[in-house]
């Protein structure tokens, strides 16, 4: 599954780059967040979730890496719960626009379990809403 888009925030490069450094901002941009730790660039973290008529909490391993200075940020995610899974990578591209900074996103998940069994509009809704909630949560952050 392919989850592309892209937000403007109105923030010089740098600080929305400062943004995306700090795992601990990004992971309080997740929806459904309920507790994370944050060791360097990688993070642990449970996140309740609610798909069709499946819900649990999932733990989430992952980390945030700069793949380019102030440009470019690999994210990865691997996601466990009773009878799911799912792993995922987002590249994050930051760009100069007028008046602030466009942030594009591209995630590619794999999903197992149940997840994978539900029709693939529903997920593909549900997690493109949980990515759009994150990046609009991170565009308010730097706004500020």
């Amino acid at each position: 599954m392919e989850i592309v888009g892209e937000v403007v925030a109105k923030a010089p490069r740098s600080v929305v780059a400062s943004f995306f450094r700090d795992p601990k901002q990004v992971v309080e941009c997740v929806p459904g967040i309920q507790s994370y730790e944050i060791t360097g660039t990688a993070y642990k973290a449970k996140v309740k979730f609610k798909v069709g008529a499946i819900s649990g909490t999932f733990n989430i391993e992952g980390d945030i890496k700069e793949s380019k200075p102030e440009e470019v940020y690999t994210v990865t995610l691997r996601g466990r719960s009773m009878g799911n899974s799912f792993d995922a990578v987002a590249t994050v591209t930051l760009s100069d626009v007028e008046g602030g900074t466009k942030i594009s996103y591209k995630a590619e998940a794999k999903l197992g379990g149940l997840l994978a069994a539900l029709g693939k509009g529903l997920i593909e809704g549900v997690a493109k809403d949980i990515v759009t909630q994150l990046f609009q949560c991170a565009e308010k952050k730097v706004s500020q």
